[in-house]
């Protein structure tokens, strides 16, 4: 797994629904595998739509993350969270995984981590879409 964007919203009626996507590296180092998981509500099932992309979502993914200097958002004094909204973003960094979330975050953070998840699923096209035929590894 390289980077993972969580998005939930918690409505007073208790909708616990949620999207989630994931960008997984494969065999084929020019290609990701984007896996978009998303469930509606508690009675709905959860659906997975698995995509290949090419390596530039990553990168664009990660000059985001770069550029926001994500790594030092868990040691921010003074730092906003959000009620009622989750986004979390898991990445790999030098052989590690970090997790920010908007449980605490700079005051532009769920633009930020929205960002991020605008960018990987913009690949996810109907011409990217993985074939059961199609072998991946995570």
């Amino acid at each position: 797994m390289l980077v993972d964007c969580y998005h939930s919203v918690k409505a007073a009626a208790g909708s616990d629904g949620y999207s989630e996507t994931v960008l997984y590296a494969t065999d084929d180092s020019n290609l990701l595998k984007l896996a978009v998981y998303e469930k509606t509500d508690a009675q709905s099932d959860e659906s997975c739509t698995e995509y290949l992309v090419p390596y530039e979502a990553a990168e664009k993914c990660y000059d985001i993350i770069e550029n926001h200097r994500l790594h030092s958002w868990n040691d921010m004094e003074d730092s906003v969270s959000l009620d009622g909204v989750l986004t979390v973003c898991r990445y790999y960094d030098s052989g590690s995984y970090v997790r920010v979330s908007t449980e605490k975050m700079p005051e532009n953070g769920q633009q930020i981590l929205d960002s991020i998840g605008n960018a990987m699923r913009q690949y996810a096209t109907e011409d990217r879409i993985v074939n059961a035929e199609d072998t991946v590894t995570e």
